[in-house]
């Protein structure tokens, strides 16, 4: 009778975690573009990749680099301490970069220190 009530409890257990955390996963679906700002707190070797909100985005020959204006940028003009708002599609558990575009001084300035 005791093994039968551990299960039991197990399982029920089991099923209100599970629920849990689908639906904690369901927030971002596979294909769906997402757009945040955030600072670039990291520039990969190579511009391969870069790190927003502690999130690493992968950066492809696709991405496009643009400035708040919609002018082009460089990949080199990718660096630490930049505000920025991205674009990325989640797939396979890795953000990739469709745009990122540059913020202008002011909104950093405004936000400096800000977690979002």
């Amino acid at each position: 009778m005791k093994l039968q009530k551990i299960l039991f409890m197990s399982a029920v257990i089991l099923g209100v975690l599970l629920g849990i955390l689908s639906t904690g996963f369901s927030e971002v679906k596979r294909g769906e573009i997402i757009s945040f700002p955030g600072m670039i707190e990291q520039v990969g070797p190579e511009f391969k990749f870069i790190v927003v909100n502690e999130a690493k985005i992968l950066i492809t020959p696709q991405t496009v680099i643009a400035e708040r204006n919609g002018a082009a940028a460089k990949t080199g003009e990718l660096k630490a301490r930049r505000w920025v708002r991205i674009d990325a599609v989640q797939k396979q558990g890795t953000f990739i970069a469709q745009t990122i575009v540059f913020l202008p001084r002011k909104y950093r300035q405004e936000n400096k220190g800000a977690r979002i």
